[in-house]
């Protein structure tokens, strides 16, 4: 997995709602932690952006990371 199209598809809000009932099966932490992040994101106020588009960086390196041993996430990338 690319690290441009990691990016482009977890900034994707129907493709997360794809992969996060499969990340709370593999890594609920990781899934929790994107979790957390997207709604940092959303909240409109300068800190709770910067900080909720890092912790949407560090899940997407756990998720690149996972991609690595589980077949399926893997597979959800690899699709268009």
């Amino acid at each position: 997995i690319g690290a441009k199209k990691l990016m482009s598809k977890m900034s994707d809000p129907e493709f997360l709602k794809k992969l996060v009932p499969v990340l709370k099966k593999y890594a609920p932490k990781v899934a929790a932690k994107l979790g957390i992040s997207m709604t940092g994101v959303i909240v409109p106020e300068g800190i709770s952006t910067v900080l909720g588009l890092g912790g949407m960086g560090l899940a997407a390196y756990d998720v690149y990371q996972l991609a690595k041993t589980v077949p399926e996430i893997y597979q959800m990338f690899q699709g268009e």
